[in-house]
């Protein structure tokens, strides 16, 4: 399974995530299945609008199995851990939704309101 990870800030468009998501997606062989972010997006109105022109699903992760993840994350960005608690939102998402055995297939992008990773992995965790 391949899952995107994602964070974005309030200032985000849809077009802006959604450029990103498409800009990291050439990096890779394949498509993905999944997008996947904290739950504390569920609802943003912004996300569902890039799921839907993307078309893809998404999962929402809660702060404690993020948080569990963060040592699996190959970047840190000390603005994120300010924020919100975790060095790396957008890798650990995408490694939990990919799930078990998952691997990072593209490290952190970010462009100026959002992040972005994808990872590949087996079942979902």
């Amino acid at each position: 399974m391949i899952a995107v990870g994602l964070g974005f800030s309030s200032r985000c468009s849809s077009d802006e995530l959604v450029t990103l998501v498409r800009e990291t997606l050439t990096e890779i062989e394949g498509s993905a299945v999944l997008l996947c972010t904290h739950s504390r997006k569920a609802g943003a109105p912004v996300l569902e609008a890039a799921a839907r022109e993307l078309g893809l699903p998404l999962r929402f992760l809660e702060q404690a199995e993020l948080a569990a993840i963060q040592d699996e994350a190959e970047t840190r960005s000390e603005r994120a851990v300010a924020e919100i608690g975790l060095a790396s939102l957008a890798e650990a998402a995408a490694l939990l939704g990919a799930g078990k055995h998952a691997r990072l297939l593209v490290p952190r992008r970010a462009c100026a309101h959002a992040t972005c990773a994808i990872a590949s992995g087996g079942d979902s965790r």
